[in-house]
């Protein structure tokens, strides 16, 4: 499953953001989520986005290197206040 977002600016292209992707763990390690990542990526240039943001929890070690392995930086800070 990959549920993605396009969230819209007045001064530069949208952003778009892959808010969940979950590949059950007996599917993992074939293709199914490079598939998705690429797919995200041409609906988001369908959409017109300038960038892609996906976040992923800090133990999550092997989602992380997934994410390198696909061409995205790692960008640490991010600052939350709840309401």
């Amino acid at each position: 499953m990959i549920l993605l977002h396009r969230r819209h600016f007045r001064h530069c292209p949208p952003d778009g953001r892959i808010v969940a992707l979950v590949i059950s763990e007996s599917c993992r390690r074939r293709g199914i989520g490079a598939h998705f990542i690429e797919a995200s990526e041409s609906v988001f240039r369908e959409w017109g986005c300038g960038r892609i943001e996906v976040s992923s929890g800090a133990a999550r070690e092997a989602a992380h290197k997934f994410y390198l392995r696909a061409g995205y930086s790692e960008q640490p800070k991010r600052f939350i206040k709840l309401l």
